[in-house]
């Protein structure tokens, strides 16, 4: 591998009977005859979380070349410069071949000097345009080309990149191409290759909002199902893809967990992620559109533990952490929380007091009442026994 070339790529989905190009930078010892045999493998998700699915290898020689000074680069163009982290750019290069001889052979690199930041700068595609001279044709993610014409070509060659780091100061651009040329393989001339335009350190204009529940400001009454969605907000001007997404689910006051095929993004059923609790991550591509906000949703199983349950998230594109701020050195995650209320404590229910009903004779009775009380009084002294027996 080359250097700051991890040999990892993100393709994407795959279409049944479709191909996909994926560049890598590689670097020689120096020429040799004899072959250098690099392995490729395949894998349906992150490799370091899954196993290899299918793998092949291919091999091939080098040569030293010399440069010809016909064999140059007129202008290169980067837009936008700065790109925007996760997004894809293009380099724009044009030139001319020089005589091309021998076996009819143009090659071609977007950057050949050794400190091209390949982790940052992911070459994902190519379009070729000979636009005059002896040759013609359009080529797509191929930048070897054998069997031309010898005559000099006029160009415009686009490669595709996509930003998917930071630097901590510009990229030099140093693109270079080669031609099958009398008794050498010659390379483009490097003279007004040092005043080409460097690549900018991208800008992140991606943040995650906050989780809501969809109990809203509501708390479960006892153990149940919740849905969360988290926004991802791009507040750039073009597509941003994000690799992964991980959501911390809380193991206090109780476990949380995820509910299987649950997940949608966008309103549309997506893998679940690995894991179902603690830290769960999707590896998915998570392509946003320019000025949009897109939400990832997946519910939750809450245990019967009363309390708040706290959740956080946080994207990433490659090795960069996506949260809520556009700085892409800090720690703020995403948050988000559904509570449990405290089951109720059954209660007793008041009956009603009677209410006493008057005699219509109550008066005269009291009357009496209360002269039996006063004759009772008289005769306390000489009578206990019956006191004790009429109270």
């Amino acid at each position: 591998m080359a250097t700051n070339e991890n040999g990892v790529a993100h393709v994407g989905t795959i279409a049944n009977g479709a191909t996909a190009f994926v560049p890598f930078y590689l670097t020689a010892t120096g020429a040799t005859s004899t072959n250098q045999t690099h392995d490729v493998g395949i894998y349906t998700s992150n490799p370091s979380v899954v196993s290899q699915t299918c793998a092949t290898n291919f091999s091939y020689t080098t040569a030293e070349t010399i440069q010809a000074n016909a064999n140059q680069v007129t202008s290169v163009t980067v837009s936008p410069n700065p790109p925007q982290l996760g997004s894809r750019f293009t380099m724009t290069i044009i030139g001319s071949t020089g005589t091309i001889g021998g076996s009819g052979i143009f090659s071609a690199t977007a950057a050949s000097l050794s400190d091209w930041r390949a982790d940052t700068f992911e070459l994902s595609g190519s379009s070729l345009v000979f636009t005059a001279g002896g040759n013609s044709g359009t080529y797509t993610d191929n930048l070897y080309l054998s069997g031309l014409n010898s005559a000099s070509t006029d160009y415009t060659l686009t490669y595709t990149f996509r930003a998917k780091g930071t630097t901590a100061a510009s990229t030099t651009v140093y693109p270079i191409n080669y031609i099958n040329s009398g008794a050498n393989v010659k390379h483009t001339s490097t003279s007004g290759l040092a005043s080409l335009a460097p690549v900018q350190s991208p800008s992140n204009n991606t943040v995650l909002g906050s989780m809501t529940s969809s109990l809203g400001a509501s708390c479960l009454g006892a153990n149940g199902t919740a849905s969360i969605t988290l926004p991802i907000t791009n507040n750039g001007a073009n597509p941003v893809t994000l690799d992964s997404i991980a959501v911390t689910l809380p193991s206090s006051p109780g476990t949380v967990s995820y509910v299987p095929s649950s997940s949608q993004f966008n309103g549309s059923a997506i893998p679940n992620p690995l894991g179902s609790t603690g830290t769960v991550t999707w590896y998915y591509s998570f392509t946003v559109p320019a000025n949009t906000t897109r939400n990832l949703v997946f519910d939750v199983s809450i245990p019967n533990t009363t309390g708040t349950f706290l959740l956080s998230a946080i994207g990433n594109i490659d090795s960069i952490v996506i949260d809520t701020t556009t700085d892409t050195t800090d720690s703020s995650p995403s948050g988000g929380s559904v509570c449990v209320r405290p089951t109720p404590t059954p209660s007793m229910t008041p009956t009603s007091t009677p209410t006493a009903t008057q005699n219509p004779n109550s008066h005269a009775n009291g009357h009496q009442l209360s002269n039996l009380k006063s004759n009772i009084d008289q005769h306390s002294n000489e009578q206990p026994n019956q006191l004790s027996h009429l109270d």
